[in-house]
C-alpha cells in the first residue's frame, strides 16, 4: 500500500502514561463541552447503523454544543455559533459544509481557543509527504488536542489509534486501512488540505499507541 503520510517517527510507537493534575480554565464547561463533542465525533455510528442509534448519538452531541454555546467566552461567541450551525447541519443531512469558508474560520477560531487556553495537553503535529513531525514518544494520558498542520503538497490524514496484542506499528503501516482497523482501536481523525490547519482531539489511556495516514500517494 503507497501511503502519503507514514508511520510516525521511531520508535514509531507514542506511549501514553497515566495522567496527572493539569491546569484548570476559568471556562471550563466550555472547554469541556468542545473537547468532548469532538472526541465523540470521532465515535459517530455508520451510515448502516439503526435510527435509534444514531438518533441518541445526534442527542448527545446536540447536548455538549448547546454547552458550548451557553458557556462560550463573550470574545468567541460568534465563532461558536457559526461553528455550532455547521455541526448541526452536518448531523441533520449528512454532508460536512467543508465548503463555506465562514464555517470552517469559526470552527479553527473555537477548536484554536480550546488548544491554547484549556489547560489540555496540547501537541503540534506537522504533516508532509511521507512522514509526521512533532509527536512526542510519550504523553500524559487524558485528552490532548492535536494541532495538525499540512505542509505538504497533498491532502494528508492524522488517523491515532491504539495498538491491539502486540502489533507494531510497522506491522499496522504495511497492510491495508482494512487490517488497520482489526490491529488498532482508532481514537481520533483529522483530513487536512495543503497549508491548512486541523485540530484533532483524543481521550488517550495508557497504552501504545501510533499515528499513520492511509491517502494513497496522488
Amino acid at each position: 500500500l503507497l501511503l502519503s503520510c507514514a508511520v510516525m517517527a521511531s520508535p514509531a510507537l507514542l506511549g501514553v502514561l497515566p495522567a496527572s493534575a493539569g491546569p484548570t480554565s476559568g471556562v471550563e464547561e466550555f472547554c469541556q463541552a468542545v473537547a468532548d463533542a469532538s472526541i465523540l465525533l470521532n465515535k459517530a455510528p455508520d451510515e448502516d447503523a439503526s435510527t435509534r442509534k444514531q438518533e441518541r448519538f445526534a442527542a448527545k452531541v446536540e447536548r455538549l454544543v448547546s454547552q458550548a454555546e451557553q458557556n462560550a467566552p463573550p470574545e468567541l461567541a460568534s465563532q461558536v455559533s457559526t461553528a455550532a450551525t455547521a455541526l448541526r447541519e452536518l448531523l441533520e443531512t449528512g454532508e460536512h459544509p467543508t465548503e463555506d469558508p465562514a464555517a470552517q474560520a469559526a470552527s479553527t477560531a473555537v477548536h484554536g481557543y480550546v488548544f491554547a487556553n484549556c489547560g489540555y495537553q496540547a501537541v503540534d503535529v506537522t504533516g508532509l509527504e511521507y512522514e509526521f513531525q512533532g509527536i512526542p514518544d510519550t504523553l500524559e494520558a487524558g485528552i490532548t488536542i492535536f494541532r495538525f498542520t499540512n505542509t505538504g503538497a497533498e491532502v494528508h490524514e492524522l488517523a491515532i489509534g491504539r495498538l491491539k496484542g502486540d502489533n507494531s506499528a510497522e506491522d499496522v503501516a504495511e497492510g491495508s486501512p482494512e487490517e488497520a482497523e482489526e490491529n488498532l482501536k482508532f481514537v481520533a481523525h483529522g483530513l487536512v488540505p495543503p497549508g491548512q490547519t486541523r485540530f484533532v482531539a483524543a481521550k488517550l489511556k495508557a497504552g501504545d499507541y501510533a499515528a499513520l495516514c492511509f491517502i494513497p500517494v496522488g
